[in-house]
């Protein structure tokens, strides 16, 4: 015991012989200088505290038809006391976000959020007071709805931005309504665009983020760097399966400009009337390329034509490929039903 005594103290001194008296233990040697400037780490603060005054919480009510009948238990006599009457219906109530596009009141938000509501209900930030809405128009298609406040006034509308430039890792942000929780705000990147979602809907061509959306977020806007809305929240993908869970950092949102062309059909006409060809399509592959002489695997292949359809009267026939449309080139066979949509 004594030998290791003797060597810890000599230990000792000699590592103390190596410090100068200037020397000061490392744990008080870091220099904030050293550390990455403040700069580079962009405060959203102001951006958000700006466009939380466009984001609206939606909460709406309405009733549905009873879809499932109680199975009666043939046993019990008084069973059938758990059956509900024909045509009963049941309320409903529904949580979700959207955003003023227009100061005289106009609001955007997902076709779903509204879907078969009776009774709309509209909170913006800081007011307790919710304002009634209608819906002016609404389109199932591509899951948008155009409403509009039924109390007058000038409302702070929204900067809308394009999403044609939007690239992967751009910085974007998402303000809405999750699980209740008013005037969320998070941050993330773009992960991709023109993204289709398996089983989707023929006119998908939405902006993956990682920003944190979840229920209750639907129908609010996703701005970027630039407080510019450049899509709107729509749907997320978690291990509850699609639009089902929570977060896991795979959100989707309806590129922007879409939302513009749609909202101006709804507000002039409450609906939206889209082009039609009448022909069936399905991708090009590589053997399909090599077997017409195409330059490059693109395109869309005709696999049928509606008889009477334009593309029938134009003389579109089966096996042929549509690779131009309105001067700009089909990578993509689905991107024929948005160019003519």
């Amino acid at each position: 015991m004594k030998l290791i005594n003797v060597f810890l103290v000599l230990l000792t001194l000699g590592y103390s012989s190596f410090l100068s008296a200037d020397d000061k233990p490392w744990i008080e040697d870091s220099n904030p200088e050293k550390l990455l400037p403040e700069s580079q780490f962009p405060s959203f603060a102001p951006i958000i505290e700006k466009l939380g005054q466009s984001v609206v919480n939606i909460r709406t009510e309405g009733k549905n038809e009873l879809d499932k009948q109680i199975q009666l238990d043939p046993n019990n006599p008084f069973d059938f006391l758990l059956q509900p009457p024909p045509n009963s219906q049941r309320k409903f109530t529904s949580l979700g976000s959207g955003f003023v596009i227009h100061p005289d009141g106009y609001l955007v938000t997902n076709h779903h959020v509204v879907e078969g509501a009776s009774k709309i209900f509209v909170t913006f930030k800081d007011e307790s007071k919710p304002i009634d809405a209608v819906v002016v128009g609404s389109d199932s298609k591509t899951d948008l709805a155009l409403l509009k406040l039924t109390k007058p006034g000038k409302y702070v509308a929204a900067p809308l931005g394009r999403s044609d430039n939007v690239r992967a890792g751009d910085w974007v942000i998402a303000i809405g309504n999750p699980f209740r929780l008013g005037h969320t705000a998070t941050v993330g990147i773009v992960s991709a665009v023109s993204r289709k979602l398996p089983g989707g809907k023929p006119y998908d061509d939405f902006i993956q983020t990682d920003a944190s959306i979840n229920p209750g977020n639907s129908g609010g806007p996703l701005f970027n760097a630039q407080g510019q809305v450049v899509g709107v929240n729509t749907a997320i993908y978690s291990r509850g399966g699609l639009g089902g869970g929570g977060s896991i950092g795979i959100g989707f949102a309806i590129p922007v400009n879409l939302v513009k062309t749609i909202v101006s059909q709804l507000k002039d006409n409450g609906k939206v009337t889209r082009g039609w060809l009448g022909v069936l399509i399905q991708p090009v592959n590589q053997d399909i390329a090599t077997a017409m002489r195409l330059k490059e695997v693109a395109g869309a292949l005709v696999a049928d034509v509606i008889p009477g359809s334009p593309a029938d009267k134009a003389g579109l026939k089966r096996g042929d490929v549509i690779v131009d449309y309105d001067s700009q080139a089909i990578q993509e066979n689905s991107e024929l039903p948005l160019l003519v949509a």
